[in-house]
Formats: C-alpha cells, structure tokens, sequence
C-alpha cells in the first residue's frame, strides 16, 4: 500500500465539504439534483446587484447553501403526519399567505391519489396533529441548521443566522422570532433567493417573478424582493450558466476561503452523518460507529495512518444517500415492497425488519439543554449508541435491552406423554413450554431432559 502524508496535514476548502452537504440537503428534500448549487449561484448574483460589502457576501454565500441543512429533523414524525409530500405541496407556500399555507397542508395530508371520500377522511384525522407538528419542527429545523453550520466549521457570525430561518419580513413567522431590518439581511437575500429558485422548479420563469411580486413587503424584503423582480433575468441566468455547477459554485465563494484542517474534517464529515442517521430515530449514531468500526479494522488489518483515518472518514459519509429514500419507507416495521424496494431501499431490509421493528434509545443532550428532539439527536451521541439491529453492536450498557428484542433461538417442544395428554394438543400439535394450556389455565411443564428429569442448568446448557 503507498504511503501518504496523514489526512491531518491536508487542509480542505469548507466550500467544497458544505457543497457535499448541499447535495445531501436536495436528496433529503427531494429536489432536482443540484438545484442547490443553483440557488446559491443566484444568490450570490442577486447579493452582487445589491452591492453589498464582504462579510455580507461570504455569510449569504454559506447561508445558502446550508439553508435546508435541517431538513432531516423530526422526519420520523412528519412521515407519520403528512402522507403526501412536504417538498410539492409545503415548500412553495412556506413563505406564502396564510390561506396558502393552509392550502398546502390540507393538500399534504392524505395520501395522493386516494378517492375524495378517503382524502377527506385523512385530512380531519391528521389535521390537529399538523397544526401541533408546525411550530416545533421549525424550531428544530432552525436549531439542526445551527448545530449543523458550527460543526462544519463555520464561524459563529454564520451559524448564528439560522435562529431566522423561518421569519418574514411583516412578523408573520411561525416562531416570531424577529421582524423587518430585525432579520439578518444575509437571510433576507437568501429568503428571496431560494424561494425564487424553487418556484422556477414549480412553474418556470415567469412563475417565479410573479410569486415574488406578490411577496414583496410580506414574507420578503421590499427592497430585495422588488430588485429580484426587477433584475430577474440576470439574477436567473446565473443558475443557466454553461459548464459544472461544482466548479463555478467553487469559484463563486468570497475571499479569503474558509478551510478545514485535521479534526476539523471529521467533525464536519461527521455531521454530515449524524444528518442522514436523523432521518429515523432507529438510526441515531449508525455512521459515528460504522466509522469508529472501521477505523479499529483498519488498524488491526495494519494499514498506515493515513488510510486508518480515510477509512473513519469515509465510514462517517458512507450512507449519507439514505436521506434521499423516504423517511417512512425506514419507519415500515414490516417487510418492503417491491415498489419500495424499487425505490431505492436497501435490499438487506427488505429481508427482514426495518430498523422501526426495535426501540432506540432516548438520548438526552449535554448539559440538561431540552432541545427539540431531533436536535438532541444531533449532538453526537457516543459512536455506536441507537438503533443497532443487533444486542452485540451496542454498547453494554444497551445490549441488555435490545437482547430482549432480538432473541430468536427457538425453544425447544415439550415431550409428549401419550395421546390426549397434558403433553399434547388436538391434532397433534405440541405446545411451547412456560406458554399457558388455553383449556385448563395452568401453565405447561418443561420439556424432560436426557435423564428423565425437568432439564437441570447442566442440560439447558448443552451438558
């Protein structure tokens, strides 16, 4: 094996590690592949007209990317509120009127395609739960994009912004959490931005200007949103431009660069894949162990430093593309179907139980913070702690627990003792022992050892 200079001397650009995690962020929100460098690229063309000065421009330019960096938070319960999609029906009306707003939830709730009388049945019994499901998913939406932009080493004058994610210009937010020129103007850029990205996606161009227009002095900025609409084809074509999207999204972060060294690499790479284990709560600190697993077979194989560290690296990012299946696809505590597994599930689960199927661990967060539930999953939990499929994989202080859940030896048939006896059942069917005789209440004896006898520890254990 070639020898290298350990990862640790190696700095990486964080434009290219928060690029990664913007890819992560559309397969999570089921959007167009890449259309988050997209958005960025015409955020910062819009931040460029408005002329603003070079700290404005580099947090707008992190802002962006990292804006649905909290996607995955409490997925495990909007897929159990909302059958249809958050991503079609949600997200073009987020900064919409409230009428909109209502609209889009109603028509997220039932499952698509059902008959009427089904859809109406569906939206009164999930409707309370929606409404109850809208203000605490926002606060962990903001509080996941937060923790999520400090460990990928961002400076505090950037994670701090996500606390105003979800606000809008007139304090008609959700959390009512600031207002007007309250707002950072970094996120009113990315506010207008973003959303006029994703209306090109709903319905092109024109669309596009059109909802801006309506949202100026709203949910935007009058003075941003208004130079959008002013600008738009320019600020529009900046997504359109010829050549990768990779390479000039490199291309468009201010100066001086942000970069990564050592440590810094892995925390953030771990963050990337705490934010696909949020996905479902059975998943929490899969990829902190498959990285930790990895790195002590690397070690004990005899592999150089520098490949024992890319391998954790890489066990830390191995399975960041789950966020793309659907969130209630590894909530199914049942078997898969083939549309499922057609979807992209992994096929090791569709032969047997999703993760759903055992109980995950409550993991509480450092210093008795009460944050919303996702985001507590964020914060790291010790490598190998969740949701592990098998007692031997967790933790001690775990394995107790799941063993519970995994125990599949089967036991073994009680002798009989003739025909009509207590050993026997009708048709010939012999009973479990220790379950309880359906006809007389009284529970069956054990099954008779080699000598005779009720079976001894001696026999229970093979002799």
């Amino acid at each position: 094996m070639t020898e290298r200079p350990p990862p640790q001397g190696e700095p990486v650009r964080a434009a290219e590690v928060i690029g990664a995690a913007c890819l992560a962020t559309d397969l999570g929100m089921g959007f167009p592949f890449e259309h988050g460098l997209h958005a960025t690229l015409m955020t910062m063309r819009l931040a460029d007209l408005l002329d603003v000065d070079r700290e404005t421009e580099s947090q707008t330019y992190y802002a962006s990317l990292l804006m649905y960096s909290g996607c995955t938070s409490d997925a495990d319960v909007a897929g159990r509120t909302f059958a249809g999609s958050r991503t079609e029906n949600l997200t073009p009306v987020q900064f919409g009127s409230a009428a909109e707003a209502v609209a889009g939830v109603i028509r997220a709730l039932p499952p698509p395609g059902d008959p009427l009388h089904r859809r109406i049945y569906e939206v009164t019994r999930r409707l309370v739960p929606a409404a109850r499901f809208r203000k605490p998913h926002f606060t962990a939406l903001c509080e996941v994009a937060e923790m999520m932009a400090k460990r990928l080493g961002m400076p505090p004058a950037v994670h701090g912004l996500f606390a105003y994610l979800t606000e809008r210009w007139d304090g008609k937010g959700t959390l009512k959490r600031a207002k007007g020129d309250e707002i950072p103007l970094p996120v009113r850029i990315v506010h207008v931005a973003r959303d006029a990205a994703y209306q090109r996606v709903v319905g092109g161009d024109d669309h596009a200007v059109d909802t801006m227009r309506e949202r100026v002095g709203h949910a935007f900025d009058p003075v941003i949103a208004g130079r959008f609409v002013e600008e738009a084809p320019e600020i529009m074509a900046a997504a359109e431009a010829p050549g990768s999207a990779w390479e000039a999204i490199l291309a468009a972060e201010p100066r001086p660069w942000l970069s990564l060294e050592g440590e810094g690499v892995d925390r953030a790479l771990a963050a990337m894949g705490d934010f696909s284990d949020l996905v479902s709560p059975h998943l929490s600190g899969h990829s902190a162990g498959v990285a930790k697993l990895a790195a002590a077979a690397a070690g004990v194989c005899g592999f150089n430093p520098s490949d024992v560290a890319l391998m954790r690296r890489a066990g830390f990012v191995h399975d960041v593309g789950r966020v793309a299946i659907d969130p209630r696809t590894w909530q199914k505590p049942a078997p898969l179907t083939v549309d499922e597994v057609g979807a992209g599930a992994p096929a090791h689960l569709s032969r047997g139980a999703c993760p759903a199927a055992l109980p995950a661990p409550r993991l509480v967060g450092r210093g008795g913070l009460r944050a919303p539930r996702a985001a507590r999953r964020l914060r790291v939990p010790p490598p190998g702690v969740g949701g592990l499929a098998h007692p031997g994989c967790a933790p001690p202080r775990h394995r107790r627990r799941l063993s519970r859940h995994a125990r599949t030896a089967p036991v073994p048939p009680r002798a009989p003792t003739g025909a009509g006896g207590r050993g026997s059942r009708r048709g010939g069917a012999r009973r479990a022992p220790g379950l309880r005789d359906g006809r007389s209440g009284h529970r069956g004896r054990r099954a008779a050892g080699p000598s005779g006898r009720a079976p001894g520890r001696a026999d229970r254990a093979g002799g």
